[in-house]
């Protein structure tokens, strides 16, 4: 199976391919499009526009966003945690409590959001790293601060 690459909301599937390997296993658990130099500047460029829209959401709307993201996150538990354990080598229990921790952190957002419109927090110092960029390769999902929408500086205004 190649997975394609996610540009401007579109599936890219490319020729060349790279391998990606189980730590756990050492097997090739399938293959990854090669993306270039181009397909980055794209995708750059598409989400800085994403970007600029959703600074421009009204935050009860990105407040929903964050709650339906944690449901569709506990929704998929064991899909979630059987790709981070066979990606990742890593335990499926170390896997599953890797989702569930990024749900809570996505279910937290989303009431700070409600709390921010009720006047009852009044600052919150967001990361300014891009979101990702912290995130150890084994684990993607256990600092889901640096990939949740609360690391923009646009979820809070």
């Amino acid at each position: 199976m190649t997975v394609s690459l996610v540009i401007n909301g579109k599936l890219v599937e490319k020729s060349e391919t790279i391998p990606l390997v189980s730590p756990g296993s050492g097997k090739v658990v399938e293959r990854i499009s090669k993306g270039t130099a181009e397909d980055v500047k794209e995708a750059v460029e598409a989400a800085t526009r994403a970007f600029e829209s959703w600074a421009g959401t009204p935050l009860n709307v990105r407040s929903a966003v964050l709650l339906k993201t944690a449901a569709l996150l506990k929704e998929r538990v064991e899909d979630f945690a059987r790709t981070l354990a066979t990606e990742a080598g890593k335990p499926i229990r170390d896997s599953r409590v890797e989702v569930i921790r990024a749900a809570g952190v996505f279910t937290s957002a989303a009431q700070e959001v409600t709390w921010m419109l009720e006047g009852r927090l009044h600052r919150v110092d967001a990361y300014e790293y891009l979101p990702g960029t912290k995130t150890g390769w084994s684990s993607p999902c256990a600092s889901p601060w640096e990939s949740s929408p609360q690391s923009f500086r646009s979820i809070f205004p």
